[in-house]
């Protein structure tokens, strides 16, 4: 894989879902590490059963690998493009 960077592990309280506080911070996360980090893959994971988060990434531009990590479902995007 090439400078592959990886975020895992983040939680919007059950009463602030929906309210496109998850979306808001990931547009964060990913300006910042596009702009400082640079990396030409990034990748997430999503559990199972977690619709609402896998379409969050998928809307963003992430894409499922085909691959699982600790029984995630791993989705990158590529930097490059």
């Amino acid at each position: 894989m090439l400078n592959p960077l990886q975020k895992r592990g983040s939680l919007i309280d059950k009463k602030y879902q929906g309210k496109g506080y998850g979306k808001a911070a990931m547009l964060e996360v990913l300006s910042y590490v596009k702009d400082v980090l640079n990396p030409k893959i990034f990748r997430t994971s999503v559990v199972p059963g977690n619709d609402a988060a896998r379409r969050l990434y998928i809307g963003l531009g992430f894409v499922p690998n085909g691959e699982f990590t600790d029984g995630e479902e791993v989705l990158i995007m590529d930097c490059l493009h």
